[in-house]
């Protein structure tokens, strides 16, 4: 089975970061994600679903450029993830729009999609649409900053 999942705030505390998007803008905010602590709940929940041998896709919205760098986060944090979706490099299509495809995409190639995680409500709501079953944190980071 196949199980989606969102990078940030979901396998990443990226709340700390979101200031630097309105005060030093995106590159900064993208820069900064390498200082992410990762939400060990989750990154450990994606680890036990991947060791029963589903599949796991992670969608970012992250440009293209920043693959690299998420893709060591993901490795010196424990992520497991057969797939990682990012935003093309000019791409500025909402959140929505990008996950929306995505979606499309996965369902085209998935035998059947068990479960999609993501903190967004708006991305929670196209795996609904979608038919998909869907958990959708409240508060990924139990207040906590790093």
């Amino acid at each position: 089975m196949t199980i989606i999942v969102g990078l940030e705030g979901v396998l990443a505390r990226h709340e700390w970061r979101v200031p630097l998007i309105e005060s030093e803008g995106w590159p900064a905010y993208h820069q900064a994600a390498k200082h992410d602590a990762p939400n060990n709940a989750m990154v450990q929940l994606i680890a036990a679903l991947h060791a029963k041998g589903n599949t796991v896709y992670c969608i970012s919205s992250r440009p293209e450029p920043w693959r690299g760098a998420t893709v060591k986060w993901m490795a010196e944090n424990g992520v497991m993830v057969d797939t990682l979706l990012m935003r093309g490099e000019k791409d500025f299509r909402t959140d929505v729009e990008l996950r929306t495809e995505a979606v499309g995409g996965i369902l085209k190639v998935a035998k059947e999609v068990l479960l999609a995680i993501d903190e967004s409500e708006k991305a929670c709501d196209v795996y609904r649409a979608a038919g998909i079953t869907t958990m959708q944190l409240t508060n990924p980071n139990n207040g906590e900053h790093s």
